[in-house]
């Protein structure tokens, strides 16, 4: 399981994952489940790791989890075998990296100052929050400060930390950590280490394309109608493709009060 942060490195995780003889990861990368899908039951989560080979981890990557104040009890209670890694990133640096990222798939995305006060995260539904599942967050107070808290207090030893400016620079050194963490074979090196970085800031998109990959009623349909391991390749090579250049950074003003 990777928790979040949303913007930690976790599409390069997927990535590695991916190709991992002792994973098995869905075609959805961000399931969701325990946040905004929650209601669906555990019926619905357990259909995505169907034909998963017995002795293989079972990996979840959902960096929402990290935005939703119910999520780290909701791990915690699931199973007792449950394992989560966390990327924690600096909170100014990550705020704006978040506002950028929310503004390539949603349609409409607040000003920068309005974000920090009252964001939210959407619920990757068709229209203007059809079910009303959107998580509300606002980044000043100690909103990072507390769910970090949240996962710790709720997961123990069960939880993984990783620090994404370190991560940035080693990546071998995080994922390796990672299969000891969470039991599975050593398989990743520098030969099979996803080349170059993945989903980062600068890219450049389609914005319609960018919403349309990531509303759950289309990526379901598709699960429905298309083989797993092609959606996998289908969504392995949009990350990698090219996009819109990011807004301008805003001003340090802005970042007051967001540990």
């Amino acid at each position: 399981m990777l928790a979040g942060m949303p913007r930690a490195g976790t599409t390069f995780v997927y990535h590695a994952m991916v190709g991992h003889p002792g994973a098995f990861v869905p075609y959805r990368k961000e399931l969701r489940y325990f946040s905004m899908n929650f209601h669906r039951g555990n019926d619905w989560y357990a259909r995505f790791f169907r034909g998963a080979p017995a002795d293989s981890v079972r990996v979840d990557i959902s960096p929402d989890y990290f935005m939703d104040p119910q999520a780290p009890l909701r791990l915690r209670d699931f199973s007792p075998r449950m394992k989560v890694a966390l990327g924690v990133r600096e909170p100014a640096s990550w705020a704006v990296s978040l506002h950028r990222q929310l503004a390539t798939i949603e349609r409409k995305v607040p000003r920068f100052e309005d974000f920090l006060k009252l964001g939210r995260y959407p619920s990757f539904g068709l229209g203007a929050n059809p079910q009303g599942r959107e998580l509300a967050f606002s980044l000043r107070g100690g909103f990072v400060k507390e769910q970090l808290s949240a996962f710790c207090s709720a997961l123990g030893e069960r939880l993984m930390l990783y620090d994404f400016s370190f991560f940035e620079r080693e990546p071998l050194s995080v994922l390796q950590a990672l299969e000891t963490f969470i039991g599975i074979p050593p398989f990743l090196n520098q030969a099979t280490l996803p080349i170059g970085r993945i989903n980062a800031r600068g890219r450049r998109g389609i914005r319609l394309l960018n919403y349309l990959s990531s509303r759950d009623v289309l990526i379901d349909l598709a699960g429905s109608v298309t083989p797993r391991r092609l959606l996998i390749a289908l969504r392995m090579k949009m990350d990698r493709a090219s996009a819109s250049s990011s807004p301008e950074t805003p001003d340090s003003k802005d970042f007051v009060d967001m540990e």
